[in-house]
């Protein structure tokens, strides 16, 4: 049996600061792994300044693409990195307001069977996020509604959508709380672990639950 992964809802904590003069950030957490294409992000954040030059590009984390994420950050004073981080502060480092959570899944890698609760973290915390298609991110984010999805094959499209979300903050910041709703209502640990049990039960009563050596 095999649980679809969850995360625990957060407390929000939404600064005082409306975010109206603050530039936007384009925020990364997490561990730095070969299944997320920072080089495509960082490449597409870079073709972004070129006419939106109020944004940034921050990494909280760390991991076995440490020095390729260390690496990419010198190409641009506007991404910025944080190391790693205690998960208990981090409700206090974003603002829905201006920030816009990335998720870069890199195609043709373990991203391709996974549903990360990297993922679902990001949509607890009301803040809008930006996904790859790539894996089971399609069938949990709805591109427009609660998030923006975009084609991990196409560097100008991202480029695109990056400009729209940076001009459209209504859109942006609903597109989060849609997000954030969509978590509490079906992607925490316990709604999750509540369908799982009844759909064992189900295939029970049915005899369809069949048992593999």
């Amino acid at each position: 049996v095999v649980a679809p992964n969850a995360s625990n809802a957060v407390q929000m904590e939404t600064p005082g600061n409306n975010g109206t003069e603050s530039p936007v950030r384009f925020i990364y957490f997490g561990q730095f792994h070969s299944y997320y294409d920072f080089d495509f992000l960082v490449s597409a954040f870079l073709k972004l300044r070129q006419t939106k030059l109020s944004t940034e590009l921050h990494f909280w984390g760390g991991g076995e693409l440490s020095h390729i994420v260390e690496r990419l950050a010198e190409k641009d004073d506007a991404i910025r990195l944080h190391g790693r981080f205690n998960e208990y502060d981090l409700r206090s480092l974003f603002n829905p307001h201006t920030d816009v959570f990335v998720l870069p899944s890199k195609p043709a890698s373990a991203a391709e069977i996974t549903s990360p609760i990297k993922l679902f973290e990001y949509m607890s915390y009301g803040v809008p996020v930006l996904a790859a298609e790539v894996g089971q991110v399609p069938e949990i984010l709805e591109h427009g509604k609660t998030a923006y999805l975009y084609n991990p094959h196409d560097l100008d499209s991202l480029v695109s959508l990056m400009v729209w979300v940076v001009e459209n903050v209504a859109e942006r910041k609903a597109v989060g709380i849609r997000a954030r709703e969509e978590q509490l209502n079906h992607h925490t640990w316990q709604k999750r672990a509540a369908t799982l049990l009844r759909d064992i039960g189900s295939r029970v009563e049915t005899g369809n639950l069949t048992r593999k050596a």
